[in-house]
C-alpha cells in the first residue's frame, strides 16, 4: 500500500481496475466509451470522521466522483483511456469522461447512481463490461464508492 504521504486521499490500493463500457452523449448522441475505476478486496478507505485511521475493505468497491489522483495512477489511467481525464488543469478537479463527439464532460451521477447508466445496469444481462487490471498503485479522494456493487461478479479480489 500506499503511504498516507498524500493528505487528500481516502482510497488506496496497491493496484486498481479499468472497467469500460459504452453510453450515449446526453448533449449530442455520440456513442462513447466511458471508463470506471475499481478497487480490489485488497484495498483501504478512510472517512472523515477518523481521518488518521485506515481500514481495510472487505469486498471491492467501485469510485466515482474522483479528485486529487496519486502522480502514479493519474499516469497510468492517461495511458489506458483518452476520454478519462480532469476537467481542467487544477490539482483539485473531478476525473470526468469526456464525449468522443462534443467533448463536454458526463456526469458521473448519470454513469453510477441512475438505474440503467453505464455503471448501474438493470441486471446481469445488461452488465457489458471490459475490465483491465492496472498493476499500478493507486489513491485518490473518492467522492462516491460503491463497495462490492451487483453485477460484478468478475472484479478481482487481489
Amino acid at each position: 500500500m500506499q503511504s498516507s504521504s498524500e493528505p487528500c486521499a481516502n482510497v488506496r490500493a496497491a493496484s486498481f481496475v479499468l472497467i469500460r463500457a459504452r453510453t450515449l452523449c446526453p448533449d449530442c448522441g455520440c456513442d462513447t466509451e466511458v471508463v470506471a475505476l475499481a478497487l480490489p478486496q485488497a484495498h483501504e478507505w478512510r472517512d472523515d470522521d477518523t481521518p488518521d485511521c485506515w481500514y481495510r475493505a472487505s469486498g471491492p468497491a467501485v469510485l466515482f466522483n474522483l479528485s486529487r489522483l496519486g502522480q502514479a495512477s493519474s499516469a497510468a489511467i492517461e495511458e489506458h483511456s483518452r476520454g478519462f481525464r480532469p476537467t481542467d488543469a487544477q490539482a483539485t478537479a473531478l476525473w470526468r469522461n469526456h464525449c468522443a463527439g462534443c467533448n463536454r464532460p458526463l456526469s458521473d451521477d448519470q454513469l453510477h447512481c441512475e438505474p440503467g447508466g453505464a455503471f448501474m445496469p438493470l441486471g446481469p444481462e445488461a452488465a457489458r463490461f471490459e475490465m483491465r487490471h492496472v498493476p499500478v498503485a493507486f489513491s485518490g479522494l473518492a467522492g462516491g464508492y460503491a463497495p462490492e456493487p451487483p453485477f460484478y461478479p468478475q472484479l478481482p479480489a487481489a
